[in-house]
């Protein structure tokens, strides 16, 4: 896009200029992935995590943006949703 735009101001002797403000992308659902990841996290019963694992964690967390699950949360494995439309999309595996 940064080319195109380049191109543009020079064949029509103008300036550009830009700023990345934020970029997205699309989801791309690995179906395959997803299961399998599932299945090993029932196996597991979850992430557990040790004492030492807490801390470092807490000294990172000031950093996020977001709200901050709870360590306890990576223990709870919710039954796995893929968008039927995405499956679609991809193609059933």
């Amino acid at each position: 896009m940064v080319k195109a735009a380049e191109g543009a101001a020079l064949g029509t002797d103008t300036k550009m200029e830009y700023e990345v403000i934020s970029g997205v992308h699309d989801l791309l659902i690995n179906k395959m992935l997803a299961v399998n990841m599932q299945a090993n996290l029932e196996k597991v019963c979850g992430v557990s995590y040790t004492p030492e694992e807490i801390v470092f964690a807490k000294k990172i967390q000031i950093s996020f943006l977001d709200k901050v699950p709870s360590f306890e949360a990576a223990n709870l494995i919710m039954p796995l949703h893929i968008e039927k439309n995405r499956v679609q999309q991809m193609g059933e595996m």
